[in-house]
């Protein structure tokens, strides 16, 4: 009797192919209608309705961000999961809120309801506006630049607070 019979067959390893980094498209996203929704609250923007933003709070904005959360938890990246998810969470549900709500709400109750649903994301965010949708620019595009590169061409710098040691 052979030992080679009795040991048990051993599967074969399967290689799980690697997501792109999503975090640029992520970060993209998020400047891109941070941007547009500070120029409409800052009043720079010449609309007359306000709503620019809408349709990319919805599309880009939330369904952008929150398909590179999914692909952030591929990566095992639980912070840039968190982010971008909620992220596209909080866009998804103010599109929403300016599409179904806010048309029927009275009076100074819309600009109440959507003051308290930005300061919630202020506390969540703790810094706002386009010098956000500027780091974010950037820092998207160093992700594309470093890894079309292969190298660092932007810098983004280290952690502010190293926990581990």
């Amino acid at each position: 009797m052979s030992t080679t019979e009795d040991a048990p067959a051993v599967a074969p390893v399967v290689a799980t192919p690697a997501v792109a980094d999503p975090a640029p498209l992520g970060l993209a996203a998020f400047a891109l209608t941070t941007f547009l929704l500070s120029v409409v609250n800052a009043h720079f923007a010449g609309s007359s309705s306000g709503s620019a933003w809408l349709g990319y709070a919805l599309a880009y904005g939330g369904g952008a961000q929150l398909l590179a959360g999914m692909w952030e938890f591929k990566n095992r990246n639980v912070f840039g999961a968190t982010a971008f998810s909620s992220y596209g969470g909080f866009w998804i549900g103010l599109g929403l809120w300016a599409l179904l709500v806010a048309p029927h709400t009275a009076g100074l109750q819309a600009a109440r309801d959507l003051g308290w649903i930005l300061l919630a994301f202020a506390i969540f965010n703790t810094v706002l506006g386009i010098i956000t949708a500027l780091v974010a620019w950037y820092a998207s595009a160093a992700g594309v630049m470093n890894g079309i590169k292969g190298k660092q061409v932007f810098p983004v710098g280290g952690p502010l607070l190293n926990l581990g040691g």
